[in-house]
This record gives structure tokens, sequence and C-alpha cells, in this order.
């Protein structure tokens, strides 16, 4: 083996040495890492002014359609704790507003993440259906969760409405 050859292999071994080092370090510390529950109250609380800022900031708005029976805030908690999850272990900025959003609205359009729950049947009005379709073909993420995890009259409105 020519000096060329060894010396880039030790230089090799070296990289992947460190490399191995820093995952370890980022695994260790990974496990190491302490979460705690937050309240209800605290979750609603925490960043929930609606004149603050999002700009440079994680934000997800939860859906309340028009139509339907009404069940789009099965669990005021689920966002505030996820954000609040996402800021805790990377340090994010995140921007809390739970209050329900109409996506009927050109408020849809400051969104980059919306989120559907329910337990029951939904459907989109015709100016949420054109919305919804303009922003999802801008690169909008629609997160849709089936309270029930089996099956349910929420699932059964995915097909007909996305």
């Amino acid at each position: 083996m020519n000096h060329h050859c060894m010396t880039g292999l030790i230089v090799g071994i070296m990289v992947m040495t460190a490399a191995a080092e820093t995952r370890a370090s980022w695994v260790q510390q990974a496990g190491r890492r302490r979460s705690r529950e937050i309240t209800r109250e605290e979750a609603l609380r925490r960043d929930a002014r609606p004149d603050a800022d999002t700009r440079n900031r994680l934000s997800m708005r939860r859906i309340r359609p028009a139509e339907g029976t009404g069940d789009w805030n099965t669990d005021p908690t689920a966002i505030p704790f996820m954000l609040y999850q996402v800021n805790e272990r990377t340090g994010l900025p995140v921007h809390i507003n739970n209050d329900g959003l109409d996506v009927g609205s050109e408020d849809l359009f400051d969104e980059l993440v919306v989120y559907l729950t329910s337990h029951f049947a939904w459907s989109f009005n015709g100016q949420e259906t054109e919305y919804m379709s303009k922003w999802l073909r801008r690169g909008g993420t629609l997160l849709l969760d089936d309270c029930y995890n089996r099956g349910s009259p929420f699932v059964d409105s995915v097909n007909p409405e996305v």
C-alpha cells in the first residue's frame, strides 16, 4: 500500500471514529432527556395570544368544518402538547393557536399544517372544498385523525371529501 492510500485510510478511520462518538453522544443525550407532562390548563395557556407573531415558528391549526357534527375539538390539549414536545425536544420555536380554523376563509393560506379530527362524519362546503384544494396544491399539509382508531364515520368521510 502506498503512502497516500495509507494516509487516506487513517483519515477515513479517524472521521468514522469521530462520527461514531458524535452519534453515541447524541444517543446518550436522547436517552437522558427528561420530559414532563403538562396540565391541560398549561397546554391551553402556552403562547395562546392571538396577536402573537407566527413568523419563523412552527404552528398547526385545527380545522373547524362549517358542516357536520361539530365534534372537531375532541382533545383541545393535543396540538398544544405536541408543539410543546417539539419545542422541548428540538428547541424550535412554536406558536400555539388552538382556535378552530375556518378553511373557507383566507386564513387557511396563512397556515402550513392543519389538523382535522372527529368521532363523526364531516364534510366541506363548496367554499371550503375550493380553498382546501388550492391550499393542498400549493403545498399545504393536511393531517387527518380518526378518533376511534379502527374506522368510523370519520373515515367514511375521507374519500369523498379529500
